[in-house]
């Protein structure tokens, strides 16, 4: 078995979702929640049954998903921008981010600072006994930046530290 088809099937494990009835379209920071990949250029909105979270995955992870018997037939109603938005600030108020960063901090208090849009990506919990730390990683789009948070935990969950770093939108500079 693939190492994709375990990370769906991990995915899927235990849970039991509904389609938001419309897809989600040409969003530059999609990021499938299934897979994690950065190549879908169209979410599809997935409710959790039990829990009412709202995942997103890609067209290929939805198929997958579907014939592992986790997608139920039928649609919801809700509003996929509405849920998408939503979903992606309670990942934000998860993650800490809002009163961990004096940064983040200054720029939820200024609405004109507010995010346009935010993704969260978290890496899987698929650590080896070898591995140190689980990051996780956070990237806004405020205004004409990107932001980026890093959180690292040491396996017994205490966090080890986080680091920022701003860069320009459309400032054409490669930098390590």
């Amino acid at each position: 078995m693939s190492s994709y088809q375990e990370t769906i099937e991990e995915f899927a494990k235990d849970r039991v979702f509904k389609r938001l009835t419309r897809p989600l379209r040409d969003r530059t920071d999609a990021i499938c929640d299934a897979c994690g990949s950065s190549l879908p250029r169209t979410l599809y909105g997935l409710m959790e049954v039990n829990s009412g979270r709202h995942y997103f995955v890609g067209h290929n992870c939805l198929g997958e998903l579907s014939k592992l018997g986790a997608v139920l037939g039928g649609f919801c109603v809700d509003s996929i921008d509405q849920a998408y938005r939503r979903e992606q600030e309670n990942r934000l108020e998860e993650l800490g981010a809002s009163t961990d960063s004096p940064h983040a901090a200054k720029a939820s208090n200024d609405p004109a600072a507010a995010p346009r849009s935010a993704n969260v990506i978290q890496s899987p919990d698929r650590h080896t006994e070898t591995s140190l730390f689980t990051l996780t990683a956070l990237i806004r789009e405020v205004d004409e930046k990107y932001q980026a948070y890093v959180f690292a935990v040491s396996p017994d969950g205490f966090p080890c530290g986080w680091g920022w770093a701003e860069e320009n939108k459309f400032e054409e500079k490669w930098r390590l």
